[in-house]
């Protein structure tokens, strides 16, 4: 297993494969370990790498299942295999429960590209809470390079006069705090924690509280 270079244009940089290969510069660091910021104290960090390997994934998870535990080290894979991608939005009344890969192979195949669907916290300014539990749900994204290019039919599909539900779940899909212009709507957004299993979010003025240009 290696780790190789992270973004295309340094693919001409060499492999990572072992700890005395590691950069120990910063700016070279983090062309391998991408949004790494190493803590002095030793806390935690996380990073997107991009790994080489020679047998299936899985297999190397299950080899390095305690070793993993012992360094108190986690490996995960992304649910999207792009080198940069683009958060579509979150979906209003889901839950952990749903049927991600029915959801995802419905949506891949009306938008015409692949797709990551991640269950985490919502973001809205600092990281959603109430009554100091995270607020969660499920997230879209896409490939950075075509996150213009399913814009028109997400809003099809997830428009608030639609009779239909995509995959045959009823959803309403939130676009980012970050991708809401106007501050009057982001103060709006109101997230209520129903339950552990079932949210349900409120949204005020999302489809007339945006700015008009």
């Amino acid at each position: 297993m290696v780790v190789a270079p992270y973004k295309k244009e340094h693919q001409d940089m060499n492999h990572i494969h072992g700890a005395s290969t590691i950069p120990t510069m910063q700016s070279k660091l983090k062309r391998y370990f991408v949004g790494i910021s190493p803590k002095t104290k030793g806390e935690s960090c996380f990073a997107r790498v991009l790994i080489g390997h020679n047998k299936p994934l899985t297999e190397i998870m299950e080899d390095l299942t305690w070793w993993l535990k012992e360094q108190k080290t986690g490996i995960w894979e992304r649910p999207l295999q792009a080198e940069e991608t683009t958060v579509k939005g979150w979906f209003s009344y889901s839950h952990r429960f749903i049927n991600q890969e029915v959801l995802s192979e419905y949506l891949q195949k009306e938008l015409g590209v692949a797709i990551g669907l991640q269950y985490k916290v919502i973001f809205y300014g600092s990281k959603g809470t109430t009554n100091g539990d995270p607020v969660r749900a499920l997230h879209l994204e896409v490939a950075s390079e075509q996150a213009t290019q399913v814009d028109p039919i997400l809003a099809m599909l997830y428009s608030s006069t639609s009779n239909t539900y995509p995959a045959g779940i009823k959803m309403r899909l939130i676009p980012e705090y970050s991708q809401l212009l106007n501050m009057e709507t982001r103060e709006k957004l109101s997230i209520w924690s129903i339950d552990k299993k079932l949210l349900v979010l409120i949204y005020w003025a999302l489809d007339h509280g945006r700015s008009k240009h």
